[in-house]
């Protein structure tokens, strides 16, 4: 029997060699969430803590949500590199990580009937090439054997909300997206990359449950912390 030897790349953080997108070392190094808000899946201080104070305040469209990582250094490179220079071994590197965590916390008797990835606008897809959302998504959907729908449309480009609080965020989204058809499910994941205020989610799940969706959950690689 032939005996293939692993590949060997270069670490996308330290430039060691190594047989994965990123080395065991480095791998240590990224910070993930271990305790985090149910609903918003924000990271929290403690373990006893499972609804964070903002969640108790206001009344969210989505029901779930399912982030791995914090996204802060050296999180928020990868993600960068994945996004902006179309690094796509660290674009799959991350979503097996979070497809891990789906995996655990996303249990049959409640697992999403489809997936459904959050839009970009044409022109922000043009500039990148390609729709990260997206792109996490289809390798979601194949892995667990999920549908993907991608039945939501960006109708217009939003101002940068980089700068933007929760509340100007979603004033900054209305009649920002649309649904382009009936979806055939009541359950749904809906994928993004990163969940900054949970703005944008916020806002498309509401669409979602709108148009005949019952319970929407979240999976995303990052969620920025406090």
């Amino acid at each position: 029997m032939i005996k293939f030897q692993p590949k060997i790349q270069i670490c996308r953080l330290c430039a060691k060699s190594t047989e994965q997108t990123i080395c065991p070392d480095c791998c240590e190094t990224l910070a993930r969430i271990k305790s985090a808000c149910v609903q918003c899946s924000l990271p929290l201080p403690s373990h006893h803590l499972t609804i964070c104070a903002e969640c108790q305040r206001q009344k969210n469209a989505f029901d779930h949500t399912i982030c791995v990582l914090r996204y802060d250094h050296p999180n928020d490179y990868l993600i960068t590199q994945f996004k902006q220079n179309r690094q796509f071994a660290i674009g799959y590197f991350l979503t097996e990580m979070l497809y891990q965590k789906v995996r655990v916390e996303s249990t049959n008797g409640d697992r999403p009937e489809c997936i459904v990835p959050v839009p970009a606008h044409w022109t922000s897809v043009f500039q990148r090439g390609f729709n990260p959302a997206y792109f996490i998504a289809k390798i979601l959907a194949k892995k667990l054997e999920i549908p993907l729908v991608d039945c939501l449309k960006s109708k217009k480009k939003h101002d940068k909300q980089k700068q933007l609080s929760r509340k100007e965020r979603l004033k900054n989204l209305n009649n920002i997206y649309q649904v382009n058809f009936k979806i055939p499910y009541k359950r749904v994941a809906l994928v993004d990359d990163v969940v900054t205020t949970g703005a944008t989610i916020q806002t498309l799940s509401a669409l979602l449950k709108k148009n005949g969706v019952q319970n929407v959950q979240v999976w995303a690689i990052a969620r920025t912390p406090k």
